[in-house]
């Protein structure tokens, strides 16, 4: 009856014996109901009430069984069955070695009798590849497994239909077979032996077979441990984008990782091919050799490298807003991400699902350094990409594109750069340019989507960017970012507000010849420098001019008091630029004062001044020279922001931007800001120590309390707390968002693991579930636990862990 019942629990894990269990305590090789006759490949030992059973391939860990619960164990019965679990292991060691040993032998003896396989057999037609090392037996070819001493260890049989399988007992889990080929060439990992044939003939190299891309990491370990750290090893993925999750690009990046090896992932238009011999078929050996060619060495920490660059929740839930409306039909979407919100993140992870599904994608850009920001991160997720640009040699094979706007405009009837199934466009408050339009029209595939992402989206002059994008997208606001604690809150000061009278307007903003006039006086830069020092707090600082020659009067004012600083312009050098920039990073220049081009696209989180000595009438280019030293890292408090220009009188705080419109033709504005200029109610400028603020009642630098007449008319007062309190107008609190109904049904699922795992009673998931969102989980009790739990439900538990250990109730316990 018991052995009955083993072999009901047997049934249970997915083994079907092929003959009765016999409860003798005798371990057992037996067949499985379907497959080859005495293939061997399910174990077992019974011995009666207890026992022990797997299966060599599905389940070669083990398991054990009883016909009763081990709690129920008498002293005696829990010391035999610790005894007969433990004789059950070593008989299953043994019959393993036993099993392997005899699988070598015959692997022997079948490769001695074999003879070179024909290059007319079947399967080698089909796929166009030469024999190389395999032999023919009872028809199959035959791959030989080896383990880097050169023991054979078994083989891989394939028919002529194409259907591979192992001589049973073969071990793969770190063995290999190998193409022999030219050794001064990087060697080459692949996961089948009609991919290495195609890499062979492609390159003349040594090319290793790891049979299965989860023996990737495994074998490249081992080769990486026999042929040394200097030796170049490329890891060849299969690109299985149409399966959950890619595994063969998954596995094999993780391989390259391990050893620091290249990467080669081929890519393909639409559902046709995953590998190699799939490329090989469809656009011929010149293109496999290009993409292993172009192969990059990923670092060994990619782990790391993940987890650092993981999307964030605002993040993720973007790029999940952008999938749906795709989904919606919307082939032409903006994307609203503030400085700060980690826009190169984004796009590397868009542009990571887009290589994973074979998408080709360009991405556009104005200014250079975020072509290298971007191609960096791509570096470190292994992906390849080509770059078209003025003086860069352009690697035209890539499905992924890194296009600077200026250089791909004049270039439109190139035949070498293709349409893309998506376009991406980083500062897209640009794109309503006509130039920039013909080359979004030109490259964009008929059903291709448009992806653009600004900081601040809409053109200079104001107008809304609704001519070109169908629906806008919020990443997050300024004030979410800065409660999230990504940005930093703006102390502003404004020492002067020069007179721009007769300055006219051009495009949105003011005549810079004319600005260079009205503000390049001695008092002005004298100011400035002043100002500085006075409350710049000697922090890295982005200092704004109005025009070149603005810029270097200002420089030579810094150095004269001792303060390193340096120009950069359109006119500098791309090495010189380099140069600057990084010795500002470094800390060796304190000041970069320049004009026009660090406006987008250059972070450095450790700069936490901005000066504005030039004025602007757009909100757009205010925002976007603000949000420069917005940027938070750990220890920086604020952003002081010197303004010798008004312009915060003109705009108001970053931070009051809480939305933006895509329209054609009204002009984005701050609504909070223009409702104080109706309202004659501008920010406040302390007249003894500058600081610039609004709201309050005091000076919150100096306690200065002003006069009536400088007040803001949105200032609530407080009679009784007249004594310099501060009261500002309270925002009404948010109103959490209500979890979607997939977000409840994983957490649940995650609950319900750890529920499993720690041996909680089975209520505790559901009331778990309703301290988080407040009802009971009825109508998901009936969903499988999941199979991994998220940080943020692991630091829930760990939160609530806590608070219930510092709770009155336990303490007084």
């Amino acid at each position: 009856m018991n052995a009955h019942l083993m072999q009901q629990a047997m049934v249970a894990d997915g083994l079907q014996p092929a003959e009765p269990i016999i409860a003798d305590g005798v371990f057992r090789r037996i067949d499985a109901a379907s497959g080859k006759p005495k293939n061997g490949l399910i174990f077992y030992v019974n011995h009666g009430n207890a026992g022990y059973y797997g299966h060599w391939s599905k389940m070669p860990e083990g398991r054990k069984w009883s016909a009763k619960r081990e709690t129920e164990f008498t002293p005696e019965e829990r010391q035999e069955y610790a005894k007969q679990m433990q004789q059950a292991r070593e008989d299953q060691r043994r019959a393993e070695e036993q099993r392997h040993t005899e699988c070598r032998e015959r692997a022997k003896a079948i490769r001695e009798s074999s003879k070179p396989a024909p290059a007319d057999h079947p399967y080698l037609i089909k796929k166009g590849i030469q024999p190389h090392h395999a032999k023919i037996h009872n028809g199959n070819l035959i791959i030989p497994v080896y383990d880097v001493s050169n023991v054979l260890h078994g083989h891989q049989s394939i028919d002529e239909s194409g259907t591979k399988k192992f001589l049973p007992g073969t071990t793969v889990k770190g063995n290999f077979s190998c193409i022999p080929g030219d050794n001064s060439k990087p060697f080459y990992l692949a996961e089948g032996y009609a991919t290495a044939a195609t890499i062979h003939e492609a390159t003349g190299a040594t090319v290793i077979i790891a049979f299965s891309c989860g023996n990737l990491k495994p074998v490249s370990e081992v080769i990486r441990a026999r042929v040394g750290k200097d030796k170049t090893i490329i890891v060849c993925a299969d690109n299985d984008r149409l399966r959950p999750d890619n595994p063969g690009l998954k596995h094999a990046t993780a391989a390259a990782a391990a050893i620091g090896a290249g990467l080669a992932t081929p890519l393909f238009p639409g559902d046709l091919g995953t590998d190699f011999n799939d490329l090989q078929h469809i656009s011929g050996l010149p293109a496999v050799r290009a993409v292993l060619e172009a192969a990059r060495p990923l670092p060994p920490t990619l782990d790391e490298i993940i987890k650092k660059y993981e999307l964030r929740p605002y993040q993720q839930k973007l790029i999940e807003d952008v999938r749906k409306n795709i989904l919606a039909g919307y082939h032409k979407i903006m994307v609203s991400s503030p400085t700060g919100s980690g826009k190169s993140i984004m796009f590397t992870h868009i542009i990571k699902l887009c290589h994973e599904k074979g998408l080709s994608v360009l991405f556009m850009v104005h200014r250079q350094e975020i072509i290298y920001q971007i191609a960096e991160y791509l570096d470190l997720f292994g992906i390849g990409y080509g770059v078209i640009k003025g003086g860069e040699k352009h690697d035209y094979h890539h499905h992924v594109q890194l296009a600077m706007f200026q250089t791909i405009a004049r270039r439109l009837k190139s035949p070498y750069i293709r349409q893309a199934d998506i376009i991406i466009i980083d500062e897209a408050h640009h794109a309503t340019a006509n130039t920039f339009l013909k080359s979004i029209q030109t490259f964009t595939k008929p059903d291709g989507i448009v992806l653009g992402f600004s900081a601040t989206p809409a053109r200079q002059s104001g107008q809304g960017l609704g001519n070109l994008f169908e629906i806008m997208l919020q990443v997050a606001s300024i004030s979410e970012l800065i409660e999230l604690g990504y940005l930093t809150p703006i102390k502003a000061f404004a020492p002067v507000r020069p007179d721009l009278t007769g300055v006219k307007l051009v495009a949105g903003d003011y005549n810079e010849r004319q600005l260079e006039t009205a503000v390049n006086t001695s008092k002005v830069v004298g100011d400035v420098v002043g100002h500085y020092l006075q409350y710049g707090d000697g922090r890295k600082s982005f200092c704004f001019a109005v025009t070149v020659a603005h810029a270097v009067a200002l420089c030579t004012q810094f150095l004269a008091k001792g303060i390193t600083a340096a120009v950069v312009s359109a006119k500098t050098s791309k090495g010189d630029r380099e140069d600057i920039i990084n010795r500002f990073k470094a800390g060796s220049i304190r000041i970069i004062i320049n004009c026009q081009v660090l406006t987008e696209g250059f972070d450095c989180p450790d700069a936490g001044c901005v000066i504005l000595a030039r004025p602007t009438k757009s909100l757009v280019m205010y925002l976007q020279m603000v949000g420069r030293g917005m940027r938070a890292i750990p220890g920086k408090t604020d952003c002081i922001l010197l303004d010798h220009s008004g312009a915060v009188f003109e705009h108001g705080f970053p931070d009051e931007i809480e939305t933006w419109e895509l329209s054609k033709d009204s002009k984005t504005v701050n609504k909070k800001q223009e409702k104080r200029k109706k309202k004659e109610s501008e920010p406040i400028c302390c007249p003894v120590c500058g600081l610039l603020y609004t709201g309050q009642l005091s000076c919150p630098g100096c306690g200065n309390i002003p006069t009536i007449k400088q007040l803001g008319k949105d200032i609530e007062y407080d009679l009784d707390a007249i004594l310099g309190e501060i009261v500002r107008k309270p925002k009404p609190p948010k109103k959490p968002a209500e979890a979607s109904s997939e977000t409840k049904a994983s957490w649940y699922r995650q609950l319900k693991l750890q529920c499993q795992r720690y041996g909680h009673n089975t209520g505790w998931t559901a009331h778990s579930f309703r301290e988080k969102f407040g009802h009971w989980p009825n109508r998901y009790q009936n969903l499988p636990a999941t199979d991994f739990v998220s940080n943020e439900v692991e630091n829930w538990l760990t939160y609530q862990k806590i608070k219930r250990l510092k709770s009155p109730s336990r303490k007084a316990a």
